[in-house]
């Protein structure tokens, strides 16, 4: 079977198509991604804020900037509203959630085909789970952050540029073939 190029985002194989798939991917759905703010003159309190709410609840917070987190959640069990109330005075909160394509990516060759969109360093000595990077993709914005050792990551692309982000990553995986998992 010819390699395929078919770059929609549907549950399949592209590039190529015998072996195990080097890239694996799968859509990351997400109860809640906002943006959290601090205040001017207030950062302080408002990390502190934020690493004491977030203390046994399943929430992450990823640091995307100075004063400036983005907190994701897998289940709807808080809203950006709730955020707002919690970090009132602290922080400013925008909801991201329907503004996101989020995936998860992994697989042996995953470090591979991120070296060919991303200007960063995924070597496993400068970037381990936790790390998070704001950076572009084929002139694209994206937000990686690694979740696994092995490695495992989640990407973050605005909604209304992950087709042409999509087709840029398909062809930097094509060659060690790329499978969509529902």
């Amino acid at each position: 079977m010819a390699e395929s190029l078919d770059t929609r985002f549907a549950p399949g194989r592209h590039g190529k198509a015998t072996g195990a798939p080097g890239v694996t991917v799968r859509g990351q759905a997400v109860g809640l991604l906002a943006s959290v703010i601090a205040r001017r003159g207030v950062a302080q309190a408002s990390a502190s804020a934020l690493r004491s709410d977030l203390d046994g609840k399943a929430l992450t917070a990823l640091g995307v900037g100075p004063g400036h987190w983005w907190i994701v959640a897998d289940t709807a069990a808080v809203s950006a509203d709730d955020l707002q109330t919690r970090y009132d005075g602290l922080a400013s909160v925008f909801d991201l959630t329907d503004s996101r394509v989020v995936l998860e990516i992994g697989g042996p060759k995953i470090r591979d085909t991120l070296a060919k969109l991303l200007p960063i360093d995924l070597h496993p000595s400068a970037f381990k789970t936790g790390d998070v990077a704001v950076t572009g993709a084929s002139h694209l914005g994206v937000t990686l952050w690694q979740v696994a050792d092995e490695p495992r990551y989640r990407l973050a692309t605005p909604r209304s540029s992950f087709g042409s982000f999509w087709s840029a990553f398909v062809a930097a995986a094509a060659e060690h073939g790329c499978e969509v998992r529902p």
